[in-house]
């Protein structure tokens, strides 16, 4: 192991005991001396590079050598202060201890851990070539001198600093640099600590690795960095800059065992982030403060349970477990003690995939839809796209579930709602609506028979849909006051009272569409301002609204027959009628081409046809009896600016009014 170099001088002193008459053995009492050295060239572990030019001066006795040296080289690493000890000589219980100091490229170090001899990089994924910086550690190598040298009977002992350390492509493309790391390591573990940037990102490490297998944890992994964003995540894979902007504050503590199983707890500080979930219309400023918790548990770096999660970022906060299928490592199921955002306030919420089938449960609470139904908040496009979209193509059950309230704009919800849902992979199969209306004040200029319609006691509103006992899927709905319904959910302020009654049912076994419906509406008002008041008052000239009549045009009835399709509704028949004019329509909304094709007739029962009385010869026909006056009309374009065509008035006889309206 000491092929070349010399001793450049030497000295022993032996004491050596005669006995006296010269007749016995001699008795060896003492060895000890010393020899220079120079250039020597050593291998300590073949076929490992040996260590060049040990220059120095060594001691020995009849137990053991000791030799100290000053500089030498070990490839490009420069070694100093060597002191190897060899003792047990005597006693068979040789060893040989080496302490010495290395200064040099990280790089070189690792190629010698990772010869085959050692091999103790590579099984970790790192290469020597990925890495640069220096190294300057104090090391302490003891091995036997009889029989084979393996990790088990030497030891190892190394603790130091790396400095300027790199990793190329730790993890995709990014890198590790400005490194500056405390280390040290031994034959039962390693610990790592210090600072570094990943990607760019500053990050503090401290990484612990045990090599004995006495102990049930492998390794463990603390991580912090004040400046997490999102266009770090983005270079390692998830891509959340529509979501995320500005840095968060994250700590990432990890304990793997020796049987795969992991613990990893996340903390994050998201003051000064602003993050946006336009799903659920919900965002928060970098000014606003938040935080999130969360413990995971991974089995062979697979997800397998979310144990601990909270979370308070501005208006939404909530705590809870995630489970994952143990067989697909996709997501099973969360249930959430509570989860608010901003007046959505659920209680108990369980959300579960099983067999591809979604469930959605909650005990109770509050759920604020003015965000989804405000139209301001929403481009027209998002409009066009929403209508278009095809319905969910997904299994689903929601419910049942009760809501104390349901926010429906900013001062304005249904109480008491209790909502259940059954959707299979192609249909709706059961929908259960129920709830009521509070009282709601309109408008200052409506009048006191206005104000009795909007008001009217019966405020309810349910909605079923689902099968029946040898028949196809029904649908029945009913509201007390629709008016009131539509000004709630904001669609509109311009309708007043009506009943409602919807009895129908889908045309096919098995599929939810098209649904044909029966529809009866009693007693409601339109304001003059509504759309569908604007043909009255064009096609009249304002005929039909009086001076004291400024509330708009009532209806005593409605009766419709329609047909509900896939993004369509056809109107087949419509009759609506009331003390000043009646109105039939039928035709097609498409709501999926944003657009209107309807047409029919209306017929001014009292103010156009009485102002023609007052003509002469003309005013004698419509006084008699024998006539009417009336005018088709067409409603076209889209849904948001409707275009309004009215023909001239034409004449009809009493016989074909009676046949459109009734007796009446």
């Amino acid at each position: 192991n000491i092929p070349t170099g010399q001793v450049t001088e030497a000295e022993a002193r032996v004491v050596i005991h005669l006995p006296s008459d010269l007749n016995g053995p001699p008795q060896f009492e003492s060895l000890v001396g010393t020899l220079d050295y120079e250039d020597l060239e050593v291998h300590f572990l073949r076929p490992l590079p040996p260590v060049r030019a040990l220059t120095g001066r060594g001691t020995f006795d009849i137990d053991s050598f000791h030799f100290v040296a000053g500089d030498a080289d070990l490839l490009d690493l420069a070694v100093d202060s060597v002191q190897v000890d060899i003792t047990g000589l005597s006693s068979a219980t040789d060893a040989l201890v080496a302490n010495l100091n290395l200064q040099g490229p990280i790089r070189t170090a690792l190629t010698l851990l990772d010869d085959p001899k050692l091999d103790l990089i590579s099984w970790r994924g790192l290469r020597p070539e990925q890495t640069s910086g220096e190294l300057d550690t104090r090391a302490r190598i003891s091995v036997p001198l009889r029989g084979k040298i393996t990790l088990s009977n030497a030891g190892l002992f190394f603790q130091g600093n790396l400095e300027n350390t790199g990793i190329a492509h730790l993890y995709g493309e990014a890198d590790v640099t400005d490194g500056n790391l405390t280390f040290s390591a031994h034959n039962d573990g390693l610990q790592l600590a210090g600072g570094l940037r990943f990607a760019g990102t500053a990050v503090e490490i401290d990484w612990r690795e045990a090599f004995s297998h006495d102990t049930p944890l492998q390794r463990e992994i603390r991580l912090v960095t004040d400046s997490l964003d999102a266009a770090l995540l983005e270079r390692l894979g998830p891509d959340l800059r529509a979501y995320w902007a500005g840095p968060v504050g994250v700590t990432i503590e990890a304990d793997f065992t020796r049987a795969g199983d992991a613990v990893v707890g996340l903390t994050a500080e998201l003051d000064r982030a602003e993050l946006t979930l336009p799903a659920l219309r919900w965002r928060k400023d970098a000014s606003i403060p938040g935080w999130l918790r969360t413990q995971i548990r991974l089995q062979g770096m697979q997800l397998t349970e979310i144990d601990s999660l909270a979370f308070a970022v501005g208006s939404l906060h909530g705590s809870g477990q995630v489970r994952f299928d143990p067989r697909t490592h996709t997501f099973a199921a969360a249930d959430l003690d509570r989860l608010v955002i901003g007046r959505t306030d659920l209680h108990n919420l369980s959300v579960a995939l099983n067999d591809e089938v979604w469930s959605v449960a909650a005990s109770s609470g509050e759920l604020d839809l003015a965000p989804w139904l405000d139209r301001a908040t929403d481009t027209a496009a998002a409009d066009t796209a929403a209508v278009s979209a095809p319905g969910p193509t997904l299994a689903l059950t929601v419910g049942p579930v009760r809501f104390d309230r349901v926010w429906c704009t900013a001062d304005r919800y249904l109480e008491s709602v209790q909502l259940l849902l059954q959707r299979s992979i192609d249909r709706w199969r059961r929908i259960e609506l129920s709830g009521r209306v509070p009282v709601i004040d309109v408008a200052a200029d409506v009048d006191s028979t206005a104000q009795a319609r909007n008001s009217t006691p019966n405020r309810s509103f349910v909605l079923r849909y689902g099968p029946e006992t040898g028949a196809t899927d029904s649908l029945r709905v009913e509201v007390g006051n629709l008016g009131a319904l539509l000004q709630t959910v904001a669609l509109t302020d311009n309708f007043l009272g009506g009943h409602l009654l919807v009895r129908g049912g889908s045309e096919r076994r098995g599929s939810d569409l098209p649904i044909r419906s029966w529809v009866n509406l009693d007693r409601f008002l339109l304001r003059t301002d509504a759309t569908a008041a604007k043909l009255f008052t064009q096609s009249t000239d304002g005929a039909l609204v009086d001076e004291d009549d400024v509330e708009g045009i009532s209806f005593d009835t409605l009766a419709s027959e329609l047909v509900w399709g896939a993004g369509s509704l056809s109107i087949e028949s419509m009759v609506a009628k009331g003390p000043k004019v009646g109105v039939t329509c039928a035709g097609t909304i498409d709501y999926a081409a944003d657009s209107f094709a309807l047409h029919g007739t209306l017929i001014p029962f009292r103010a156009f046809n009485t102002l023609l009385g007052y003509i002469p010869i003309i005013g004698k026909v419509f006084s008699s009896g024998e006539g009417f006056m009336a005018a088709d009309y067409t409603v076209t374009g889209s849904l948001a600016d409707p275009d309004f065509a009215v023909k001239p008035f034409s004449a009809i006889t009493p016989d074909v009014l009676k046949k459109t309206f009734g007796d009446e």
